[in-house]
């Protein structure tokens, strides 16, 4: 049973709910285990590699309007650097967490 049929038969036991609301929630179909998990850590995953898409053409274009300046050209180096890190990082956790479902579910 999922987390909100779990919390409708909780209020629904403590509480003066109809008998037709009732009958809806023995109706609810039950959501395959992981499934909220799974969206969630999509969601976050995509919004980690725009980020860092982001963060890396910001980088170039910093590392090109530096006009060779030493300090502003270690800068954009060091954005890209972390850019990149970041996103191996991303990769590793999707494919840790797609192994860890997928043995789960």
């Amino acid at each position: 049973m999922s987390f909100l049929q779990n919390l409708i038969h909780l209020a629904a036991a403590t509480s003066n709910v109809p008998d037709s609301v009732k009958s809806t929630v023995k109706t609810l179909p039950d959501a395959t285990k992981g499934t909220f998990l799974t969206n969630a850590l999509n969601l976050a995953y995509f919004a980690a590699g725009i980020a860092c898409a982001v963060m890396i053409i910001v980088s170039g274009i910093n590392w090109i309007v530096s006009s060779g300046q030493p300090d502003k050209v270690k800068k954009a180096q060091q954005t890209l650097t972390y850019a990149v890190v970041g996103l191996i990082i991303i990769f590793a956790a999707f494919a840790i967490t797609r192994f860890v479902l997928g043995a789960a579910g």
